[in-house]
């Protein structure tokens, strides 16, 4: 894809290209997965884009500081020298001090939330924010020892999210100030674990495993909710062809070549989505919160069939059957096993190799053995590996060509 195609296909994306985007939070940033995936998604949606990411996120941090330092020595160490263009900031779970809702702390959030926004983005910079309310603390699906008010510290107790919901209205608030984009994690995570709850109460609770840190499956929902802020598009292609009349009607985001009735090479401008979708947490939050269906769009649709089952083959082998009224109604071959999601994994794989160096770099190089005489170089070699694996997400996420066809059975 040349670059005029890449820029027109990203027009209307909150990233652009060679924009530099910081992940700055807490210890739910510091898991590196809705960080990943956010990285991941974009590679394969846009892979002519140009985009860099950098997980800042340190456990136990808060808007007024943590593990990592007071903000000003966390933002002047840990951003600045990253030279973002766009910083993401979830800060929430710990602001709370995991207690009812006190004035006092209430009023500390408000003092040092929007300084920590001033020194990420300050007054006349260009760098642009995206302010998330916090995950949420799980009341919804483990079982608790009481209500509104922890027995000890940190046993799950109901009433909790209550107070992150009302500390993390500030997110909100300041977004609109400062012209940022904001996201919503709790209420959307909250629903997924109401209906989890009610459809299969075991792997429910373990979308959350410790009610505080989301596990894979919630941050997938987490960062769907970040890509939809961003105005991400929902498709990969969507092809439509009426076999009556043996004609392509509908070719969105892809090339259709060697059309010959029901069978064609088709060309997408870009990858499906895909991680362990095998994972059944995984499944489960993605069919409540509708991720494939919302974001992850690679349509084939087919109409003018006689009745009866199809099997759809790529490149020579078969990948699943379908009656002729559902490929009537169109499927959606992003959730299904193809080659297509196939090389995706390795995307993904390859960005998540990349995220781990990247953070092994900062942390355990440059912050826990800033002192020692070869720090520098393996900070430096660490920072190629990272760039050498960009090359390679970026190689792995171009689109491909592939032969398709339908076989009545």
């Amino acid at each position: 894809m040349n670059l005029l195609a890449a820029s027109m296909i990203a027009s209307t994306f909150y990233l652009h290209a060679g924009d530099r985007v910081v992940f700055y939070g807490d210890s739910i940033t510091e898991q590196r997965l809705y960080t990943t995936y956010v990285e991941a998604f974009v590679a394969t949606r846009y892979p002519g884009l140009d985009v860099e990411f950098f997980n800042r996120g340190w456990a136990g941090d808060s808007s007024w500081g943590g593990g990592g330092g007071v903000p000003e020595e966390r933002v002047r160490r840990d951003v600045v020298p990253l030279k973002p263009t766009a910083v993401v900031v979830l800060l929430g779970m710990n602001d709370g001090g995991y207690v009812p809702v006190d004035p006092k702390i209430e009023a500390v959030i408000h003092d040092w939330y929007p300084k920590v926004l001033d020194l990420l983005s300050p007054r006349g910079s260009s760098i642009r924010l995206t302010l998330a309310r916090t995950s949420p603390w799980d009341d919804f699906a483990h079982h608790y020892n009481s209500v509104g008010k922890p027995p000890e510290p940190w046993a799950p107790w109901k009433g909790y999210n209550d107070v992150l919901r009302t500390y993390g209205e500030i997110a909100e608030r300041e977004a609109k100030t400062r012209n940022g984009i904001y996201v919503d994690f709790n209420v959307p995570l909250s629903q997924v674990l109401i209906r989890a709850a009610a459809e299969d109460p075991v792997t429910a609770a373990t979308i959350i495993p410790d009610v505080i840190h989301p596990g894979p499956a919630g941050h997938l929902v987490m960062a769907g909710e970040l890509l939809k802020a961003w105005n991400v598009d929902p498709f990969v292609s969507e092809l439509t062809i009426d076999a009556l009349s043996a004609r392509v009607v509908e070719a969105n985001r892809t090339s259709i070549s060697e059309f010959k009735g029901l069978a064609w090479k088709q060309m997408d401008r870009s990858l499906p989505f895909n991680m362990n979708s095998e994972d059944n947490v995984i499944h489960l939050a993605n069919k409540i919160s509708g991720f494939d269906e919302q974001l992850n769009r690679q349509i084939l649709r087919v109409k003018g069939l006689d009745a009866g089952n199809y099997q759809l083959l790529i490149d020579g082998k078969a990948v699943s059957t379908f009656r002729s009224d559902v490929l009537e109604q169109g499927v959606n071959l992003a959730t299904i096993d193809t080659p297509m999601r196939r090389q995706s994994q390795k995307v993904f794989e390859l960005c998540h190799r990349r995220a781990e160096v990247e953070f092994f770099a900062w942390r355990s190089v440059q912050r826990e053995n800033g002192d020692l005489p070869h720090t520098h170089d393996a900070y430096r070699s660490l920072s190629a590996l990272c760039e050498d694996l960009r090359d390679k997400i970026k190689q792995t996420a171009q689109p491909r060509q592939h032969t398709f066809s339908l076989k009545r059975i």
